[in-house]
C-alpha cells in the first residue's frame, strides 16, 4: 500500500500541516490537496520525503529499507544475485527501477522483507563450503541465513529474467512497431506476471499472503489482455503481421518462454541480423507452416516403416506402378 506521505509526516514528526505548509512555500489547502492523493510532483516528493526524516523521492522504499547505505546494499545484492542469472533482468532495467519495485511488491503481498540486505559473504562461504575449499566447522555462523527469502528471490528472478527477455524480444527489440509505447507498457508487467511461477510453499513461509497474490495475478492478467490487445491492433492497422501468439505471456514464465527466448537469440547470432522469410508471416501463417512440416515428418516416418515391411519384389512393384500394389492389397 501506497504511503501518504503527509499522513506520515504528521504522524512521525512534531510538524503539522500547518507547518508543512509554510516549510514547503505552499497553502494548507495544497497540503490538504496532496493528502487527499493529488498527485506530488518528483521534486516536491524529495522536499517532503526530506521533512519526513526519509531519503530520496520514494517514500514506500525509504520507509522499508530505513536509510541509503541499506538501499545501496539491496542494489549490491540482486546485482550479485542477477549475475548469475541466464536472462539477467539488470540488462533490461535499472536496478534503481526494479529493485525498489519488487521489495515493495513482496511486502505488499504480506512477506517479511529482512531488516538489512542479506550479505554477500553468506552465499560466497555457501559456495566454498558446496566446493569443499572450507569445512563445515569454518563455516561463519554469525552471518544472517534467511534461506527461505535467498530462495524466494532466486525463485523470481528465475522467472522475471526469462519473462522481461520474452517481453523485450516480443514487444519492443525485435517489432517493427517498436515505437509503440504499448510494447513498453507491457514489459513493465514482467515481474508481476512472472510471480505466477513462484513457489508458494516459500512464498506463504515467509508471510506472503496468496489470496493477495492470486488476486494481484488475475488483476494483472486482465490488464495485459487489454494491452496485447491494443498492441495487436496497432500492428493490424499498420499492415504489420503478428508472428507471434503474443498472449502467451498472460500464462506467465514457462519452459516454452525461455525455449523461444534461446530460439531467437540462436537465430540472431547465426544469421548476424538478417531475417528469414518466416519473419514476415503472420502467426496463422506460421502455425499452417509448422503444421504441414510436422505431417512431412509423420509421412517420412511412415515411409520409413513402410520400407521395412515391403518385399524387394514388392519395392519394385511398387515403384514401377503404385496402384497396382494397393490393388493386391
Amino acid at each position: 500500500m501506497a504511503i501518504n506521505i503527509i499522513k506520515y509526516i504528521t504522524k512521525n514528526t512534531e510538524l503539522k500541516q500547518k507547518d508543512i505548509a509554510i516549510k514547503m512555500g505552499v497553502t494548507t489547502g495544497q497540503v490538504s490537496k496532496w493528502k487527499n492523493g493529488e498527485h506530488i510532483s518528483y521534486d516536491r516528493k524529495k522536499e517532503l520525503n526530506k521533512l519526513a526524516g526519509l531519503f530520496g523521492h520514494d517514500s514506500e522504499w525509504a520507509v522499508l529499507v530505513k536509510n541509503e547505505e541499506n538501499a545501496e546494499a539491496w542494489f549490491e545484492f540482486f546485482k550479485y544475485k542477477d549475475q548469475d542469472q541466464e536472462n539477467p533482468i539488470f540488462d533490461y532495467k535499472e536496478e534503481e527501477v526494479s529493485v525498489p519495485y519488487l521489495l515493495i511488491l513482496l511486502s505488499n503481498l504480506g512477506v517479511k522483507i529482512p531488516k538489512k540486505a542479506p550479505s554477500i559473504a553468506f552465499y560466497e562461504e555457501v559456495f566454498d563450503l558446496e566446493d569443499g575449499l572450507i569445512d563445515e566447522k569454518d563455516f561463519d555462523n554469525s552471518i544472517d541465513r534467511n534461506l527461505d527469502f535467498h530462495e524466494l528471490i532466486s525463485d523470481v528472478l528465475d522467472s522475471y529474467g526469462p519473462t522481461l527477455e520474452w517481453s523485450h524480444l516480443m514487444f519492443v527489440n525485435d517489432n517493427i512497431n517498436s515505437d509503440s509505447p504499448t510494447g513498453y507498457e507491457i514489459t513493465d508487467y514482467s515481474l508481476d506476471i512472472g510471480l505466477a511461477s513462484i513457489d508458494r510453499d516459500i512464498f506463504s513461509d515467509l508471510g506472503g499472503d496468496i489470496s493477495k497474490l492470486e488476486a494481484h495475478i488475475n488483476k494483472t492478467k486482465v490488464h495485459l489482455n487489454t494491452l496485447i490487445h491494443r498492441f495487436c491492433s496497432e500492428l493490424l492497422n499498420n499492415n504489420i503481421p503478428i508472428t507471434h501468439d503474443y498472449f502467451e505471456l498472460t500464462e506467465g514464465y514457462s519452459g516454452r518462454l525461455q525455449s523461444e527466448v534461446e530460439r531467437i537469440n540462436f537465430s540472431k547470432s547465426h544469421l548476424r541480423g538478417e531475417h528469414r522469410i518466416t519473419d514476415y508471416l503472420s502467426y496463422s501463417d506460421n502455425v499452417l507452416m509448422n503444421s504441414a512440416k510436422r505431417s512431412n515428418v509423420l509421412l517420412e516416418s511412415l515411409n520409413r516403416k513402410l520400407d521395412t515391411l515391403l518385399s524387394a519384389e514388392n519395392k519394385k512393384r511398387f515403384m514401377d506402378d503404385p496402384d497396382t500394389l494397393m490393388e493386391d492389397t
